[in-house]
This record gives structure tokens, sequence and C-alpha cells, in this order.
């Protein structure tokens, strides 16, 4: 009779980690190697699209903290750690910079509570239910304007107003294009797992 293997909790801990930033460096390159210079081409016939940028990141953001809850800011921080060293460049001596991060990952999972806290419902047992991508949609939509909202006010110290508002409503705009997007992309990565499986069978 063989023994069944478990993972010790630190085994999962880090499997979940290493699997949830590297989705998220992934999202971050194909988003600035390949969706930024497509658009930027793109901005030359739509002029008034130039700004909207669709962004993959923020939906493994989204997802993960669909999951997770504000487990998923452990797991993404090593990944959002190194995107901004190498991405954003902004100055790690600055607490604006620290302050920004928590805010802009913190700002999902605390939507989604809120959101089960409302409906007096786990979403996370309802996650196989037909409707639950409109649960994703809604709460990765209102964490993405309170995030950037957030990261505007302790950056800049003031509230959003006029073109300001507009620009956070066009970023919040391409975060939510980006998570369709990496809904789909994760929709056909498991429908091609399972035809794989079946066909091995």
């Amino acid at each position: 009779m063989h023994e069944v293997t478990r993972r010790r909790p630190e085994e999962n801990m880090l499997a979940r980690t290493l699997l949830s930033s590297g989705a998220l460096l992934a999202a971050l390159v194909v988003t600035w190697q390949i969706i930024r210079p497509l658009q930027a081409e793109y901005a030359t016939i739509l002029p008034s699209m130039a700004p909207l940028m669709i962004y993959l990141p923020f939906g493994i953001k989204a997802l993960c903290a669909y999951f997770d809850g504000f487990w998923s800011m452990v797991f993404l921080m090593p990944g959002a750690l190194l995107a901004n060293q190498v991405f954003f460049h902004n100055p790690w001596e600055l607490p604006s910079t620290w302050l920004a991060i928590l805010a802009s990952y913190a700002s999902a999972p605390f939507v989604f509570l809120l959101m089960d806290w409302a409906t007096l419902a786990d979403r996370r047992r309802h996650s196989l239910h037909p409707r639950a991508w409109r649960v994703v949609l809604f709460g990765g939509a209102v964490s993405s304007l309170l995030g950037a909202s957030l990261v505007h006010v302790i950056k800049s110290g003031r509230i959003p107003e006029g073109q300001a508002l507009r620009s956070l409503a066009t970023y919040a705009l391409g975060d939510l294009l980006g998570l369709i997007a990496t809904m789909f992309i994760l929709m056909w990565i498991f429908r091609l797992q399972r035809l794989t499986g079946r066909r091995r069978k």
C-alpha cells in the first residue's frame, strides 16, 4: 500500500508564491514587450486611444485576490518588488514607493472582502458558478479605481479631480480589459490542458 505524500504548508506557500509572482512578471513582460508596442502603432490611427493600455498584470492581481484574499499580497509581493526594480524604477528610499505598492496590491482583496460582507456570502464557495465571472469583473473594476486613486493621493498628495480623474478612468478601463484578456487566456490554457489530458487517456 503506497503512502500518500502531503506537501508541508511552507512548501505549498512557496509554490503559490512562485506561481503568482511568476505569472505577474510574465504578464508584465507580455504587456511591455508585445502589447505596448502594438498599441503604440495603432495610436497613430486612433489618437484618442493612445492613453489606453491593456494591462495584463492587473488581471493577475485581481484573480489572485479573488481566490486567495489578502494572502495574494504575500504571494505577489516578490513579483511586485522585482517589477518595480525592472519596469517602474520608483525610488526605494521614498516611503511613497512602499505605500503605493501596498495600496495597489491591497485594494483588490479589500474590495472582494467587502463584497463578501455586503452579500453575506463567500465568493470562493461559488467560484465555479457560471456567474462568478461577474463578481470578478465588478470587484476588479472597483478595486482598480480604488487602487489608482490611492496611489494618486500617495504620490501627489491630492484627491484626483479634472484631468487626473479622467486619466484614472482610462487606466481603470485598461485594467478591466487586461482582466478580461487574462481570464480568456487562462480559460484557453485550462481547455487545452483538458484536451491534452483526454488524448493521453
